[in-house]
């Protein structure tokens, strides 16, 4: 039983490891996605106050 706890142990730490990259890269493309549209979203406005003015 003993030598099977370093295994387990493995195993979870390569699960959360796995996990926490997921989720860092899930928030890193969430953040991304806000800026491009941030961005998008400036430049658009900023034609419209061009061509309006």
């Amino acid at each position: 039983m003993p030598a099977d706890i370093p295994k387990n142990l493995s195993a979870i730490t390569e699960l959360q490891n796995y996990r926490i990259t997921e989720l860092q890269n899930y928030r890193i493309t969430e953040l991304q996605n806000y800026r491009i549209t941030e961005l998008q979203n400036y430049r658009i406005i900023k034609q419209a106050a061009f061509k309006y003015s």
